[in-house]
């Protein structure tokens, strides 16, 4: 019988791994974002026009170029037999856009993932009895690699789903973006062009902010949803003058796995741009690698790592 070798499928389980794989972090769920609650629908929010609501995002994104949060996360997915299981861990995020990301997984206090990308590589370490890394270019990263890991999305869609990247301009855009409504009325929705397909963001018609993010494949097919909400100010470290504004809760679902992953960032000032404070080793593979101890490197680039194996 044949089976399939997937990186990861440690002995703490598929869930922890899409748990620390949360930077590519629902079913059909975020459909919902554009649904009403059954009652009449309400009347037609005029459309504002592309350029309006990129300007408003980038307005809103600027000043979270960078960020640093600690955050709890929990993980409801479904085991080989289909019971849900529940893991509650602790994490800590650093950002700096474009493409470095750092997510470090705690349990009971002790690391046991911690998850990154830097402009050329994005990695995941098991950090079980035997410490293993995950190494892949990210120029090579692909929906299929993103598939056999178990997360169909790419290792840079974090700062995507939780409202944090920019809309790129009209005449810089793979194909024209385009503005519609919920079907309920009570949104604003936009489409533009994803890494491997169209993300569509749900705004508030009057204060523009993001209410959810829908990421969909090349094919059309929803790969991941994050619904947004507790919208707070971010203090940003050296400028004084502005206050860009971060959902605090972000409920995250991959349906290729039935997961749920619940985000939360403190109501505090814990949630912040840093600014030259970010300490940028974060995002440095080479130090990562030593300072963790790292036993064994796996290249997610060599084919053979995903080949099938046979098995009794």
């Amino acid at each position: 019988m044949g089976a399939e070798r997937r990186p990861g499928r440690t002995a703490r389980g598929g869930a922890a791994a899409i748990a620390a794989l949360a930077m590519l972090i629902t079913g059909a769920a975020c459909q919902t974002a554009g649904r009403g609650d059954g009652g009449a629908p309400a009347a037609a929010i005029p459309l504002p026009d592309y350029e309006t609501i990129r300007v408003r995002i980038a307005e809103q994104t600027e000043s979270l170029d960078r960020l640093r949060t600690p955050l709890s996360v929990r993980l409801i997915s479904p085991d080989r037999s289909g019971t849900a299981l529940t893991e509650q861990v602790e994490g800590n995020l650093q950002i700096m856009r474009p493409s470095s990301v750092a997510l470090r997984i705690d349990k009971v206090g002790q690391t046991v993932f911690y998850i990154g990308s830097n402009d050329e590589h994005y990695w995941w370490f098991d950090l079980g009895d035997e410490k293993v890394a995950y190494v892949g270019r990210l120029e090579n990263a692909s929906p299929e690699k993103a598939q056999r890991m178990g997360v169909p999305v790419h290792p840079l869609d974090l700062p995507d789903l939780l409202g944090l990247t920019p809309l790129p301009a009209a005449d810089a855009a793979e194909w024209p973006p385009r503005v519609v409504r919920s079907a309920d009325n009570r949104r604003i929705g936009v489409e533009a062009p994803a890494r491997w397909g169209m993300k569509r963001l749900w705004l508030n018609p009057s204060t523009y902010a993001i209410e959810a993010v829908e990421l969909y494949d090349a094919t059309g097919v929803i790969a991941a949803v994050s619904e947004l909400s507790g919208h707070a100010r971010v203090r940003v470290r050296g400028d004084a003058l502005v206050s860009p504004v971060l959902a605090r809760r972000a409920l995250v679902r991959l349906p290729a796995s039935e997961s749920e992953l619940r985000l939360t960032l403190p109501d505090s000032d814990e949630a912040e741009n840093p600014g030259d404070r970010l300490r940028t080793k974060a995002f440095d593979l080479t130090l990562l690698l030593d300072a963790y101890g790292i036993a064994r490197t796996v290249d997610l680039d060599d084919p053979a790592v995903f080949e099938t194996t046979s098995e009794p």
